[in-house]
């Protein structure tokens, strides 16, 4: 049975921030929102595992933000909105957990299977703590190159690689 979902979505975009977080409520899921500044004074009260999953948008620098949010609960996946992109330099940690990107608005589908994945991503630390600190297997190996359409091939892949369909 799945539990409730709690979102964290720091985003300095004001707008962005208020459109996803009507839509993420409407659906369903509780959502804090916050900026790149006051995220640590919206979760303070917060027991960091209780969250499900981390919408990172416009938040300064965007590596920096999601590394100290990952020194904050290392288990958290993260999805980045719209243009974001983390830096080359960012941790493994922060690649690992990064799960998705996300167009604003976004796609029903692709918002609920980005959230699945969340919980799925979420789930499979709390079954075996040591996991976190291993890094995941390379998926996809035979697929050659770094550009963002292989990366997109990659993502895309990944989301439907453990589903039973024909692509």
């Amino acid at each position: 049975m799945w539990r409730e979902i709690k979102v964290l979505l720091v985003d300095d975009d004001e707008s962005r921030r208020h459109n996803l977080a009507v839509i993420l409520n409407f659906i369903g899921e509780q959502t804090i929102c916050c900026g790149s500044e006051d995220w640590q004074q919206a979760v303070a009260a917060q027991d960091s595992e209780a969250f499900t999953c981390l919408f990172l948008g416009k938040a300064g620098n965007i590596t920096q933000q999601a590394e100290a949010l990952i020194d904050w609960e290392s288990t958290l996946p993260i999805v980045l909105l719209d243009d974001s992109e983390l830096a080359d330099s960012a941790s493994e940690n922060v690649k690992r957990a990064m799960i998705a990107n996300i167009e604003t608005p976004p796609n029903y589908t692709k918002l609920m299977d980005t959230i699945h994945r969340a919980q799925v991503y979420k789930d499979h630390f709390e079954v075996d703590p040591s996991k976190s600190h291993r890094r995941e297997a390379n998926l996809f190996r035979s697929l050659v190159g770094t550009s963002r359409s292989i990366v997109k091939v990659r993502e895309l892949m990944a989301q439907v690689a453990d589903k039973d369909a024909n692509v």
